[in-house]
């Protein structure tokens, strides 16, 4: 689903590097998971904005 949005004309700046940050950020650290789940409610909003 990451490709095929980035294929949209109206996404979030830099979607999918963002998502692949965020997936490969989840870890067994809790200080990285908080980090990444902080980042992706940032993606929702900026999407909920568009």
């Amino acid at each position: 689903s990451v490709a095929m949005i980035n294929e949209f004309p109206i996404k979030p700046k830099n979607y999918k590097n963002r998502i692949d940050n965020i997936v490969s950020s989840l870890s067994m650290d809790e200080y990285k998971t908080k980090q990444s789940i902080e980042e992706l409610r940032k993606i929702i909003e900026e999407t909920n904005r568009l």
